[in-house]
């Protein structure tokens, strides 16, 4: 008797399987393959921008005119103005240029880099004496291409290395300006293997930039590109002028700095950069994005 009422409660419990829909057993978490969440558009975030230095950047090139330099002063040529034109987006910058311009391998700046108050001091610059030229000068820059409240870049651009050693360079340097203002970057020969277009390696150049937090790059490149863009970047660094928004705008935005809508800024992506002319003071700024629908 038991072991036929065994035999009939099975034969129920497998019917009731039977009888089951399969959904009813499979365990599925609800979001699985379904999209995150969009995000929401029409908010605000806030940046500060505290200036306890200021937006000028006073940047100095200095290029050997020396005859191995042809090349390399045809780059230039072709890419200054542009460089120039990107920077001005970033900082309130003064520019000088020196080197000949009247050279075969000399460069003459623009009429229109002239007519917005860069300056070119035209000196034959021979393949080792960049450094030593630059403080012959500096007496002569002070208060014009080199302001007290400013920050300093200067960029060397040869195929040799300097008859004036990094460290006399600092020490001279430091009698007219200081140091933590400055940087310098150089167009150089990096090795015998990474750069074999140069006459020398650009050792004292390379320690320079170590120094000062600056930066070199190979001379011998046949596309300077990415090594301006790396300068305007280390300047919007400097002056603090790009901030990175949280995600993409799908739409317009609205930018105020204290309260006042500007209209004076680009974006990118999630990088929205502020002409530091909406900066003149050396003060603290609230920064207001509104993200629009």
């Amino acid at each position: 008797m038991i072991k036929n009422l065994n035999i009939l409660m099975f034969s129920i419990f497998v019917l009731f399987l039977t009888n089951c829909s399969e959904t009813e057993f499979r365990s599925t978490p609800e979001n699985v393959g379904s999209e995150a969440p969009p995000v929401q558009q029409n908010f605000k975030v806030n940046f500060e921008r505290d200036i306890n230095t200021t937006s000028n950047i006073d940047m100095i090139w200095v290029v050997d005119n020396s005859g191995s330099m042809s090349e390399e002063v045809a780059i230039i040529k072709r890419n200054l103005s542009a460089f120039i034109l990107e920077l001005e987006e970033r900082a309130k910058l003064n520019f000088t240029l020196i080197t000949s311009a009247r050279n075969s391998n000399g460069i003459a700046l623009t009429d229109w880099a002239l007519s917005r108050g860069y300056r070119q001091i035209s000196e034959f610059i021979d393949s080792r004496d960049s450094l030593i030229k630059l403080m012959e000068l500096t007496p002569r820059l002070i208060n014009t291409a080199i302001r007290s409240n400013s920050k300093k870049i200067v960029v060397v651009v040869s195929d040799d290395n300097s008859d004036m050693s990094s460290n006399t360079f600092l020490v001279a340097a430091s009698k007219f300006f200081n140091l933590d203002q400055f940087k310098l970057f150089g167009f150089v020969g990096l090795s015998r293997q990474q750069s074999p277009c140069i006459n020398n390696v650009g050792t004292q150049y390379i320690r320079l930039a170590e120094l000062t937090d600056g930066k070199t790059f190979n001379i011998c490149d046949q596309d300077w590109s990415n090594n301006f863009e790396s300068i305007i970047k280390d300047v919007a660094e400097m002056t603090k002028t790009e901030f990175t928004l949280p995600s993409k705008p799908k739409g317009d935005i609205l930018v105020k700095i204290d309260g006042e809508v500007i209209t004076k800024f680009s974006l990118s992506n999630r990088s929205l950069t502020i002409h530091p002319d909406n900066f003149p003071k050396n003060k603290k700024y609230d920064i207001e994005v509104t993200y629009l629908p």
